[in-house]
């Protein structure tokens, strides 16, 4: 057989994903030891040589969520100790976002929406700035991806065991960065639009999806039961952070007292400046991708409306999770502007 005849067995689209795989894999490769070295690197890579210590995260030391830390212990591990090495996690993560994002507007729509989406993600130019940065959005990215996926696989296919796997890679997400705590919520969301009014397959599938997420967190709190007392161990679970959260929502509606106006009254003038321009980049460099949303919500009520039933039903449920997913990321990410300030980084999700 010769190089044409396998070329022309190959699909052209994988051609092209491949090329553009490669033309991103070059270029992050090359920002490895180019790329300014960002004011957190130093404290995460620190995490990691902690934990390679054999020091427990949250426990001997204040650090990041834990499968993070062991995440950057394991690659510097492998390749050394310096940020060159734990870079190669963030670079490795938005490399392999890249493909999931291919098979799940596959599963969704069609081919050719999978490449250009695949191909926009890699080259949009605010991940590939921050691609070659060890920081927990990359690897959070990659998990919550993997968890919408298995839920498109269920919503497709009917394969209600793949909520299992959505639960796992949910919970494993939050163990990397706490704001994947809104995937459950998403999920839930999508499973009763999903059902609609019938109840018990809607409690069998988010019973499949807590059971996969909860036994994640149970042996996350098995394993941190031998160092810390119970009150520390819900503190460690979901559980524990969204009461917090449930505190700070609670004092942002003005119901009680909590720590959100003492941080609006020691945030600096400088400091909103500083948020507000990072904003101000993140829609500039994206821009398109928003104006896209835009006609794609125009598109989606077109088609509803004129479609018949059972096709317009299959549209919504391709759209539904997409759209909880920008819905839930921007009403989290509000409150958290507003409670902490925002950081380029976050605009990744």
């Amino acid at each position: 057989m010769t190089i044409c005849q396998l070329f022309s067995r190959v699909n052209k689209s994988h051609l092209i994903l491949l090329a553009v795989f490669v033309a991103s894999l070059l270029i992050r490769l090359w920002l490895l030891d180019k790329r300014w070295i960002n004011v957190d690197e130093g404290a995460h890579l620190m995490d990691g040589v902690l934990a390679l210590d054999g020091k427990i995260p949250k426990v001997d030391f204040a650090s990041r969520s834990p499968i993070y830390v062991y995440a950057i212990a394991g690659i510097l591990k492998l390749f050394g100790t310096n940020y060159i090495s734990g870079r190669l996690l963030s670079v490795t993560c938005s490399l392999l976002v890249g493909i999931v994002v291919f098979v799940l507007a596959k599963a969704l729509f069609d081919r050719k929406v999978a490449l250009l989406s695949s191909a926009m993600y890699w080259m949009l130019p605010l991940e590939l700035m921050q691609s070659a940065v060890v920081k927990t959005e990359p690897l959070a990215v990659l998990l919550t991806c993997l968890a919408v996926y298995a839920v498109v696989r269920f919503s497709v296919h009917n394969q209600e065991r793949w909520l299992i796997v959505a639960g796992m890679f949910a919970a494993l997400g939050f163990y990397v960065r706490q704001s994947a705590l809104i995937i459950p919520f998403m999920v839930f969301a999508f499973i009763v639009l999903f059902h609609g009014g019938r109840v018990r397959e809607m409690a069998e599938n988010v019973g499949l999806f807590l059971g996969g997420y909860g036994a994640v967190v149970l042996l996350m709190l098995g394993y941190y039961s031998r160092f810390v007392s119970p009150g520390d161990l819900i503190m460690l679970s979901p559980f524990g952070f969204l009461a917090s959260a449930v505190q700070r929502l609670l004092s942002f509606l003005r119901l009680s007292s909590g720590s959100t106006d003492v941080f609006l009254s020691q945030a600096s003038t400088a400091s909103w400046h500083h948020y507000y321009e990072y904003i101000d980049q993140a829609f500039y460099l994206h821009s398109f991708l928003l104006i896209g949303l835009g006609f794609s919500v125009v598109e989606f009520g077109y088609r509803v409306l004129t479609q018949n039933k059972q096709k317009s039903r299959q549209y919504v449920v391709a759209h539904a999770i997409l759209y909880l997913w920008i819905l839930f990321l921007f009403i989290a990410h509000a409150f958290q502007f507003y409670n902490r300030g925002f950081f380029i980084d976050y605009f990744r999700e």
